[in-house]
């Protein structure tokens, strides 16, 4: 079986010869051959390759300098940096893992993919600049809440005090853990290789979940709210410092999605980010959303002109 993968994964990997894309003037060869690539560029599809991360190699998970080779990208990491001996170590440690039986423990690509998809319109919301400031705080809350202990109802009995806990602290961990859990569920069978991804992705949701309630925080206390207040102060009269708090908040969301540098964000998007791409959907939408599907703004969406199913309602049974 081992022989069979080894196989399959060299005819897949295997370089194939381009067409002659200039061989003819006429005709739509380049963009045919383009347009094939770019159907399998996010995925060549369900089911049709697995991946196993539990024997990925890479030079990230090495102690050695993978800076890059080329002048003016230091985005680029390149192994041409590193010594011929470190290049070794290397060689031999990926040949020890092809040795090894495949394993498939963790998906960790879908991993980060619920990851991007939890968070990447959000944090883009948050950075466009014509979004009104009491969206930019609903989205600043929508994004933290959800992590966030409510407030008890007054026949709430609870093992511990309160007082003792540390709302704030307690919902980063269970923002940044979320995602991780199932993972962690397989842990005791976890190669090395899966600890080290495992680190990074564990890494990067720390920092998107204590940045987004380090913005919260700013809001509250610009709004005069207790730090541990549940919700956002909105009939603050002191505007300045609340316009304050969401102009350093973007900044530093900004700077987030910077660090982040998702693919997402580069990718021409069908809708503005304060716009949905939306079609009737029970119970919501306009006769215009289900005959002309497209772009509605926030406005639109929160205060519908009619709505295409007020004649259409399930009958009773």
């Amino acid at each position: 079986m081992q022989n069979h993968d080894t196989r399959v994964f060299g005819r897949l990997c295997s370089t194939l010869p381009l067409p002659n894309l200039h061989a003819r003037k006429a005709g739509l060869a380049t963009f045919q051959f383009v347009r094939a690539v770019g159907e399998r560029y996010d995925g060549v599809g369900a089911n049709r390759l697995r991946i196993d991360f539990s024997s990925m190699v890479s030079g990230l998970f090495f102690p050695i300098n993978i800076s890059s080779t080329v002048v003016g990208r230091p985005d680029l990491k390149r192994l041409g940096s590193a010594t011929l001996e470190e290049l070794k170590d290397v060689k031999a440690y990926l040949t020890n893992v092809l040795r090894q039986p495949r394993r498939f423990i963790v998906d960790w690509q879908g991993v980060a993919d619920l990851v991007i998809a939890r968070y990447s319109k959000r944090l883009a919301l948050m950075v466009h600049e014509p979004l009104q400031s009491h969206y930019f705080i609903d989205e600043v809350e929508a994004a933290t809440l959800t992590w966030y202990n409510a407030p008890p109802s007054p026949d709430d009995n609870f093992m511990v005090d309160q007082r003792e806990v540390n709302k704030t602290s307690d919902a980063i961990e269970q923002c940044r853990l979320h995602y991780l859990r199932p993972a962690l569920k397989a842990r005791q069978q976890w190669s090395f290789e899966d600890e080290l991804i495992y680190t990074s992705l564990d890494i990067v949701l720390g920092t998107i979940c204590q940045t987004l309630f380090l913005v919260r925080n700013r809001l509250l206390e610009a709004s005069g709210s207790d730090l541990d207040d549940y919700r956002i102060r909105l009939d603050n009269e002191n505007d300045t410092e609340m316009e304050k708090a969401i102009s350093s908040g973007r900044a530093v969301i900004r700077a987030l999605m910077s660090d982040l540098g998702w693919s997402t964000w580069k990718k021409p998007q069908p809708c503005q980010p304060d716009e949905v791409n939306t079609i009737a959907m029970w119970p919501f939408g306009t006769e215009e959303d289900h005959w002309h599907p497209g772009c509605r703004s926030i406005e639109t969406v929160q205060h519908p002109a009619d709505s295409y199913w007020r004649n259409r309602r399930p009958r009773k049974v």
